[in-house]
C-alpha cells in the first residue's frame, strides 16, 4: 500500500496537481478522450439519424458556438479569435446557416431540450445578423417548451436592441461575462474597456426586456486581483441584483502563466488558493447581506477553494424554466459552429476544430469513440471534486451498474486508509481528508496505469501544456 501511495504522490507532484483548485489537470491527463480520427459531416449525420430512430424521446441539448471576440482576453482558455470586420461575421453566419440546413432534415421530427448560444461572444452579432440567424435556427429546428434557452453577452457589445431580438425568439436566460469590477485586474487582462456603469446599464436593459433569468459571471484568480478586490467585485455584482451570480475559478494556460503572471503553475495555484480561502468569509457575508443564498453549505463558510464553480441565487428567485441538462453520459449534445463540441450518447464525441466550409458535406470533424470506463471515472472525478462523495444511486442511473461492483477494490483500499466510509447510498471521503481527494481518486485507476503514465514523460508534458 505504501508503494502505491508513493506512486500516486509522485504523479501529482510531477504534474503540479498540488491542491483541489488545480485538479482539472487530472481530467486533462487521465480523462481526456481517447484516440482521435477525422470523420465526415455525412457520417455524423448518419449517426444522429440512427440515434434518433432508436431513442426518439431522448434528451439532446442544442449548442451553437460563435467563435469571435472583440479582443482576446489574456486569461481566456476557450477557443475564440478576434473578429476582423463585419464581413467576416456575415460570412460565418451564412456558413452556419448552411450547416443548419445540412442537418435540418435529420431532426425535422425531433424536439431539442436545452438551447444555448455561447462563444466567443454572441453579442458581437448585430441586431440584423441575430435576426437572420435565429430566424433560420427556429425555422429549421424544434425545441421543447418550458426549458432553458440561454445566450451569452459581453457588456461591451450588448444593446437593448439585441436583447429584444433574442427575447422575441423565446430566450429566457441571458448571461453577462463580467469577470471582474477591479480596474487593475481588468487593465492587466486586456479588458480595460469594461466599466461598472456599462455593466449596470446592460443589466437594467436585460431586466427591462423581461428575461426570466439575468446572470453575471465572475472569475476568481485573475492576475492583478486579490481577495479584497475580488470580494469588492462580488459586492458590486450583488448590488446590481442579477438573478444569479456564477463564480468560476480561473484555469491558466502556460502562456498566461509565463507572459502575464510570470509564475510557475505551482506558484500560481498556491497564490490563488490563498486568495480564494481569504475571500471565502467575505463572500459569504456579502451574499447574506444582499439577499443571496449560500451555495453548497448551510453554514456561513463557503469553502471556495473546494469548488470549481459557485452559484448564488437571489433568495426570492424562482426558476420559471426547467433545466434538462444532466451532464456526464446522460444527455447527448448537438453542437454547431467552429470550436463546438458534440456528443452522441454512448457512441461518439466529436468537435469542430477548423473553420466552417461553404459546403458542409466537405467538412471533417475530429472524433473519438465513447469509452464507458472513462465515463464512469469522469463521473467519479466530478462527484469527488464538488461533493467529496459518490452517489451509488446516481451512478446506477447513469451507467446501469453498481458502483461497488465496478470499483470495489479501489474503494476498499481507500477505506483501509481510514479516510473514507461507505454505506448503502455511496462512498464518502471524511471531511478532514476532502482536500486530498485527488490522491484517493488515483486508486480508481490503479498503480499499474499511473506507473505507465509516469514512465511516459511526453504525457506529463502534454498535460502541462493544455
Amino acid at each position: 500500500m505504501r508503494s502505491e501511495i508513493d506512486t500516486y504522490k509522485e504523479f501529482l507532484k510531477r504534474n503540479n496537481i498540488t491542491s483541489p483548485d488545480n485538479a482539472h489537470l487530472i481530467r486533462v491527463l487521465l480523462l481526456d478522450r481517447g484516440e482521435r480520427y477525422d470523420t465526415s459531416a455525412s457520417s455524423i449525420k448518419s449517426l444522429w439519424e440512427n440515434h434518433i430512430k432508436k431513442n426518439p424521446d431522448s434528451d439532446i441539448e442544442f449548442y451553437n458556438h460563435i467563435p469571435y471576440c472583440f479582443q482576446k482576453c489574456h486569461f481566456c482558455c476557450y477557443p475564440s479569435v478576434e473578429l476582423q470586420n463585419d464581413l467576416e461575421m456575415s460570412e460565418y453566419i451564412d456558413k452556419l446557416i448552411n450547416f443548419y440546413r445540412f442537418f435540418g432534415k435529420t431532426f425535422e421530427n425531433f424536439r431539442f431540450s436545452d438551447l444555448s448560444i455561447g462563444g466567443g461572444t454572441p453579442s458581437l452579432l448585430s441586431s440584423r445578423q441575430m435576426e437572420k440567424l435565429l430566424t433560420e435556427l427556429f425555422s429549421t429546428f424544434k425545441f421543447k417548451k418550458g426549458v432553458q434557452w440561454s445566450i451569452e453577452f459581453n457588456p461591451q457589445s450588448s444593446s437593448k436592441d439585441k436583447l429584444e431580438v433574442v427575447k422575441k425568439f423565446g430566450f429566457n436566460r441571458v448571461s453577462f461575462g463580467v469577470q471582474s469590477f477591479n480596474k487593475k485586474a481588468l487593465n492587466l487582462n486586456k479588458r480595460s474597456y469594461q466599466t461598472y456603469e456599462m455593466v449596470k446599464d446592460v443589466l437594467q436593459d436585460a431586466k427591462n426586456v423581461g428575461f426570466d433569468t439575468v446572470n453575471i459571471d465572475l472569475l476568481v484568480g485573475l492576475y492583478g486581483d486579490d481577495s479584497e478586490g475580488f470580494a469588492e467585485s462580488f459586492r458590486k455584482a450583488t448590488e446590481l441584483k442579477p438573478d444569479t451570480i456564477y463564480i468560476y475559478s480561473l484555469k491558466p494556460g502556460n502562456r498566461y502563466l509565463s507572459d502575464v503572471c510570470k509564475m510557475s503553475q505551482t506558484e500560481f495555484f498556491d497564490w490563488k488558493e490563498k486568495v480564494m480561502e481569504s475571500a471565502s468569509d467575505q463572500i459569504s457575508t456579502i451574499a447574506q447581506e444582499n439577499g443571496y443564498n449560500i451555495p453548497y453549505s448551510s453554514t456561513s463558510e463557503i469553502g471556495m477553494r473546494q469548488f470549481g464553480t459557485l452559484i448564488f441565487n437571489k433568495k426570492d428567485f424562482q426558476y420559471s424554466q426547467r433545466i434538462t441538462r444532466k451532464g456526464g453520459s446522460k444527455s447527448s449534445v448537438f453542437g454547431l459552429g467552429t470550436f463546438s463540441h458534440s456528443y452522441i450518447k454512448d457512441k461518439i464525441y466529436y468537435k469542430s476544430r477548423s473553420p466552417l466550409t461553404e459546403n458542409p458535406s466537405d467538412y471533417k470533424f475530429l472524433a473519438s469513440l465513447y469509452e464507458e470506463k472513462k465515463e464512469m471515472l469522469t463521473q467519479i472525478c466530478y462527484s469527488l471534486t464538488f461533493k467529496g462523495s459518490v452517489s451509488r444511486k446516481r451512478f446506477k442511473e447513469m451507467f446501469g451498474k453498481d458502483l461497488f461492483e465496478e470499483f470495489g477494490e479501489a474503494i476498499d483500499k481507500i477505506k483501509k486508509l481510514r479516510v473514507a466510509r461507505t454505506d448503502e447510498d455511496g462512498f464518502y471521503i471524511k471531511d478532514s481528508f476532502k482536500d486530498n481527494w485527488m490522491l484517493f481518486f488515483l486508486f480508481f485507476f490503479g498503480q499499474d496505469q499511473i506507473t505507465k503514465l509516469l514512465a511516459n514523460d511526453s504525457i506529463a508534458i502534454k498535460g502541462n501544456q493544455r
